[in-house]
């Protein structure tokens, strides 16, 4: 990961020394700090601002985040020189798709369904890959889903 990447994550350096980087790793981290200082939430928020004071975030970084990377001493100051001026704040990850229907228990119905359609795509020459991928966005499921519940009734081998 270059620099640019590192930053827009979320890392910050905590040590120039050691090359030490890390960034928030919680969307709850204020409440995590307050419960390890024996504090208040709100003791972390200077008077008329809406974010925690940066130094707080920074000593969470430093103490509790358990997102740490190590690089070389120049490539943390490069990120350093980087972010100067940036706030720290929680990054979320990048959200991941869950088809609609995804951990839901299949019903007899649905399973009946899905057999029948498998059958239909079958006879009409639909190449397995390609049948999968549409039964998979048909019954709003992932396609392993599909392909694990076509082996157990028989229709594919894998």
């Amino acid at each position: 990961m270059n620099i640019e990447q590192l930053a827009a994550k979320g890392y910050r350096r905590i040590s120039a020394k050691h090359g030490t980087v890390a960034r928030i790793d919680r969307p709850d981290w204020v409440d995590v700090l307050a419960e390890k200082l024996r504090r208040s939430p709100a003791e972390f928020y200077l008077p008329g601002e809406t974010r925690p004071a940066e130094h707080w975030a920074e000593h969470y970084l430093r103490c509790f985040s358990k997102d740490v990377w190590s690089m070389s001493p120049d490539e943390a100051r490069e990120l350093r020189r980087y972010t100067e001026g940036m706030r720290t704040s929680y990054v979320p990850p990048p959200e991941t798709y869950r088809p609609p229907h995804h951990g839901e228990p299949w019903t007899a119905a649905r399973l009946r369904a899905l057999y029948d359609t498998a059958r239909d795509f079958r006879s009409e020459g639909v190449d397995a890959d390609s049948a999968i991928k549409d039964l998979a966005a048909i019954f709003g499921r992932t396609p392993r889903a599909v392909e694990l519940v076509l082996e157990r009734m028989g229709v594919i081998t894998l």
